[in-house]
């Protein structure tokens, strides 16, 4: 049975801390980002615009708020043009007018004849610098095409009155009456051509009054915000699809069944106690209900034979085969327990075993293991025997298929404390040699690597039995450990 999908939620607190790390990286980066990026000081000035007359040569016929309202849009566009740009560029010494639009900006008001100019540069008194300079030559610009446009109009009227003076001047001589004709079109001409001036120079540079930028009215820069929060959101999902996939290719196993019928489910380990691992000394408990159902169908499968009790948890690993033990121990079975564990040997320093290590013999055949007796208050016998590190084989030592031989002769069980297959040579010939296995699964086990250390027992060909599932968690009192503490310590007195 495959396991289910990780939820997001679930694969985010699964990975939270370096999904934190990841969020707060991707933040930090966006703030750092925003602050680089970002202008470091902004500025505003205001353009009140005089509103055009109707003989107004810059904008002919503007009447109403319609026209009011394109006039303004035309010269908030004006204000980034090249021509007043140019000018800017002068009056800073600046080159550049790509970078200068983009620096200078200008809205027109919605409900008034105002542009609005809002300049960024990279300090305070630079952009008030910078907003003066704008304003000054949207004025001097406009006022030039003013004055452009306006000697434009003149120069035509101009050349239509000579028109008419010259079309005279053809026919004499001229009758009264189209004399008076004449005079009168010569008369508005002239009139026009006065209108002209007189609203031009009422109009100047079509600026009504301006709010000059000021240095106390600088927005400078300070935490971007807006940056942190899209970093955050960013570094989030990013977080989250990176704990998604991390999760679903790393699947954690967690309910008892998940891993059948690949193996046989025998017992769950959840109550208080069932994996207590006590300190030294402390008073002997009683093997929990779990582990006595659990001894009874492993002590039938095995039929007195050696038995490997392994998972990739230490404590559990350990925990587990020490209170199976107890428990066929309880039965008045002859049992002796093995410390497989030939790198770490947990169990011969948890319980610190000064006997002789059963790997001794690997190197001196004649060498022989000498156990640590135990007695358990079922009224069985439980002889611990522990491991030495950095064990090797050597030639006129025994092989481990001979001690097991002489283990299962002696005893009526044994079981072994055995690291997950892969551990070492002689992991795996403990395990080759065993009479069957017993997987400990702990709740929230990688289901790849469970499925994968199934797999190796099944190449190896040693049969297991099945598995326990642990949802309780190894801790530091009670259980069969203290029990064999304390009665080793008896012994000891008693000898």
């Amino acid at each position: 049975m495959d396991t289910t999908a990780p939820t997001l939620i679930g694969a985010l607190w699964r990975y939270r801390w370096s999904s934190a790390l990841l969020v707060l990286l991707v933040a930090a980066l966006s703030v750092a980002a925003g602050s680089v990026s970002g202008p470091a000081a902004t500025v505003s000035a205001s353009i009140s615009l005089t509103p055009p007359g109707p003989d107004n040569v810059l904008a002919p016929g503007t009447q109403g708020d319609a026209s009011s309202a394109r006039y303004t849009a035309q010269r908030a566009a004006f204000v980034t043009s090249d021509a007043v740009l140019t000018a800017v560029a002068d009056r800073t010494g600046r080159d550049n007018l790509t970078e200068l639009r983009r620096e200078v900006v200008a809205e027109p008001a919605l409900t008034s004849s105002t542009v609005t100019v809002t300049v960024e540069s990279s300090d305070a008194e630079e952009a008030v610098a910078l907003a003066s300079a704008v304003v000054d030559s949207y004025a001097e610009q406009t006022q030039a095409q003013v004055d452009q446009l306006t000697q434009e109009a003149l120069d035509s009227l101009a050349a239509s009155e000579q028109e008419v003076i010259d079309s005279t001047d053809v026919v004499l001589p001229v009758e009264e009456a189209q004399q008076g004709s004449v005079a009168a079109t010569l008369a508005d001409l002239r009139l026009q051509a006065s209108e002209i001036r007189t609203s031009s120079a009422l109009f100047g540079d079509g600026v009504s009054f301006v709010e000059a930028p000021r240095l106390d009215a600088v927005v400078t820069r300070g935490l971007p915000l807006r940056e942190a929060f899209l970093g955050v959101v960013v570094g989030l999902v990013a977080a989250g699809l990176l704990a998604w996939v991390r999760a679903d290719r790393h699947r954690r196993l967690s309910s008892p069944d998940e891993l059948e019928p690949d193996a046989s489910f025998l017992g769950e380990l959840r109550r208080p106690g069932d994996l207590d691992v006590p300190a030294p000394g402390e008073p002997l408990e009683m093997p929990t209900q779990s582990h006595r159902l659990v001894g009874a169908v492993v002590g039938r499968e095995t039929s007195g034979g050696v038995l490997a009790v392994t998972s990739a948890d230490e404590r559990l690993r350990t925990a587990t085969a020490l209170n199976l033990a107890a428990s066929l121990a309880r039965d008045g079975r002859r049992v002796l327990v093995v410390d497989g564990d030939t790198d770490h040997h947990a169990l011969t320093s948890r319980l610190a075993l000064d006997g002789t290590p059963w790997t001794a013999a690997l190197a001196d055949g004649g060498r022989a293991p000498v156990p640590t007796l135990l007695r358990t208050t079922g009224g069985g016998e439980l002889q611990v025997v522990g491991a030495a590190p950095d064990a090797t084989a050597a030639p006129g030592g025994r092989s481990v298929e001979e001690l097991v031989r002489g283990w299962r002769r002696d005893h009526d069980a044994v079981v072994v404390d055995l690291p997950a297959l892969g551990g070492g040579q002689l992991v795996t010939d403990l395990a080759a040699a065993a009479d069957a296995g017993l997987l400990v699964v702990a709740h929230g086990a990688d289901d790849r690597g469970t499925r994968d250390e199934l797999r190796r027992w099944a190449a190896l060909g040693t049969p297991l039995v099945g598995y326990v599932y642990a949802r309780a968690s190894a801790r530091g009192r009670g259980g069969a450990l203290g029990a064999l503490r304390r009665s080793a310590d008896r012994e000891a007195r008693t000898a």
